[in-house]
């Protein structure tokens, strides 16, 4: 079969609530190729900031009633299309799906359930194209983890180190083993220093300047480190929820002044990547083992610094600023174009599920669709 070339628009929210991230990447699809991805490039990419109603609206979610987790789901569908037609008519590219991870509300696989809103009916309705939405939901379905994602993107778009750190809202790793593919949720990130870092009115810590200058709190590391999820096997991720719950309340709750709660928040983050990376211990002879950190967290210095000085023998590599903002939402495409394409997108040996799962739920109003 010949290689085709495919132009994909993948939209991503992340926990941290700074927006959704959009991209168009063209990807060159060979199944005879045993990497199947023969070229890709993101083509055009930003971060549309969320209107304050829809901040506001999306944290109070998990709260609220049934009946407004049915709307928002609805409504922000229609919001991601419109701004997604905005992005493709701006650009002029012509799209052939739409891919979108949408926000995350509740992530409980344990019971078999994950809620992304952002209803896929909708961006169709309001773009014309083609889209994919619940990339999680069969390998849940299965009683794995679904999540997380990345290992995907790690596999076919950025090969060849030895771990992949992405920092966002929340830290996840991904490594290598024997030619299986290994991820986890390591523990928050972004979540606690964005909240820390607007309680001195800022969105978040430039360069992680404001944790530089604090010092350490003995007792709130203490309090990060007694969360039991740290101490479980993996495979397993976070929820948002317990994210909130566990971390981000009580780091505003603690009596302390930011800035030390930042550096505290920082070392813990450090530590805690230092610990999930020595868990795999690399074949001797292997040369120096390096690690591909991107995510928003990958821009704060001062927390970067942090991990390589804990991370021992392990080199931090740093992408471009594109790749680093925006490999999140690359792998979001990318899992929609497998899906479109009948192409596993999560892996057994990230997730736990019995064998490889194909995710996500496809909307189309034609009657020619090439997915259906």
């Amino acid at each position: 079969m010949p290689s085709k070339a495919y132009r994909v628009l993948g939209l991503l929210s992340g926990s941290s609530l700074d927006g959704t991230d959009v991209a168009i990447c063209k990807f060159v699809i060979d199944r005879d190729w045993p990497g199947l991805v023969r070229e890709w490039h993101i083509a055009e990419a930003a971060t549309i900031p969320y209107p304050d109603e829809w901040i506001t609206r999306l944290k109070s979610l998990p709260s609220s009633t049934s009946r407004d987790l049915v709307i928002a789901d609805t409504e922000l569908g229609h919001y991601y299309g419109l701004i997604s037609r905005d992005f493709i008519q701006r650009h002029g590219l012509p799209i052939d799906l739409i891919a979108s991870h949408g926000h995350t509300i509740f992530h409980f696989p344990e019971l078999k359930t994950t809620t992304q809103i952002g209803d896929g009916a909708a961006i169709t309705a309001e773009t014309g194209i083609d889209s994919v939405t619940q990339l999680r939901g069969m390998d849940v379905a299965f009683g794995a983890q679904g999540a997380p994602l990345a290992p995907l993107g790690d596999k076919y778009l950025y090969p060849g180190y030895s771990f992949y750190l992405n920092l966002g809202g929340i830290a996840n790793l991904t490594t290598s083993v024997e030619g299986a593919y290994l991820a986890f949720d390591i523990c928050p990130c972004n979540q606690i220093l964005n909240a820390l870092a607007g309680e001195a009115g800022l969105t978040y810590d430039h360069d992680g300047g404001l944790a530089a200058s604090g010092k350490l709190i003995p007792d709130l590391l203490q309090l990060y480190q007694s969360d039991p999820y740290l101490t479980r096997s993996y495979p397993k991720s976070l929820d948002n929820t317990w994210v909130v719950e566990n971390h981000v309340n009580p780091s505003l709750g603690f009596n302390a002044p930011t800035a030390d709660k930042l550096h505290t928040a920082v070392e813990f983050i450090a530590l805690e990547i230092a610990n999930a990376c020595a868990l795999f211990p690399l074949p001797p002879n292997a040369g120096r083992p390096s690690m591909f950190v991107t995510g928003g967290g990958a821009l704060n210095h001062y927390l970067v610094t942090r991990i390589q000085a804990l991370a021992g023998e392990l080199e931090v590599v740093l992408p471009s600023r594109t790749i680093i903002e925006f490999k999140e939402v690359s792998f979001i495409a990318l899992a929609g174009l497998f899906r479109g394409l009948r192409i596993p997108n999560l892996f057994a040996s990230v997730t736990g599920a019995p064998g490889d799962t194909i995710n996500g739920a496809l909307y189309t109003n034609q009657t020619t669709s090439p997915w259906s």
